[in-house]
């Protein structure tokens, strides 16, 4: 049976880091020198309760926390396609002209993901 990711992995989230606000991480990676474990705790909240602790702090992301960040629906040449999430892949979708946008099939958090670096790249996040 395939193992169902819970959050972003670590190269997922260095990635992230880079693009979208900390405060938006409901999660993290501590660092403390001789091992990188995850930790269920905001990045805000592990900031100030390991800062002494750790020597890396590495913000990460549920498929909630990236479901937030991705906007309900974007326009694209006066298109307005929706967002549509299912166990299995992630898109934006036009029910008007049955047609797809963007669309990533695979584990919905690696399909969030790729959606979200999407739309960053064509500023549309």
């Amino acid at each position: 049976m395939a193992t169902i990711k819970s959050y972003t992995d670590l190269e997922q989230s260095k990635k992230l880091a880079k693009i979208l606000p900390l405060d938006t991480a409901d999660q993290c990676f501590l660092n403390d020198g001789t091992a990188i474990k995850a930790e269920i705790n905001s990045y805000s909240v592990a900031m100030k309760l390991w800062k002494e602790h750790y020597i890396e702090i590495i913000p990460c992301w549920s498929l909630a926390a990236l479901i937030s960040i991705l906007p309900d629906e974007i326009k694209h040449d006066g298109i307005v396609n929706n967002l549509w999430i299912t166990s299995e892949d992630a898109s934006y979708y036009s029910k008007e002209y049955d047609s797809y946008l963007y669309y990533e099939e695979g584990c919905t958090i690696d399909a969030c993901y790729k959606l979200i670096l999407k739309l960053h790249e064509l500023k549309k996040l």
